[in-house]
């Protein structure tokens, strides 16, 4: 999910539009999604975020690699 768009689904929270249960609850699903995707933190703190996943991904990828090897 973009940030814009992240941004976009609180501010239609805040303003309490008239949004249906079906709606209200798909607004609070994406932006927990959005919340999991670390949206909700300053862009700083996303960048290092996402260095550290994709430095745990080579890491995790190594690792069943040799384990494979080994077996």
């Amino acid at each position: 999910m973009r940030v814009d768009v992240y941004n976009a689904l609180l501010n239609a929270q805040r303003k309490d539009e008239k949004l249906t249960d079906e709606e209200q609850r798909l607004v609070e699903k994406m932006i927990l999604d959005g919340k999991h995707a670390a949206l909700a933190l300053p862009e700083d703190k996303r960048t290092e975020l996402m260095k550290l996943k994709k430095g745990f991904s080579v890491v995790c990828t190594d690792f069943s690699q040799n384990y494979n090897w080994v077996r």
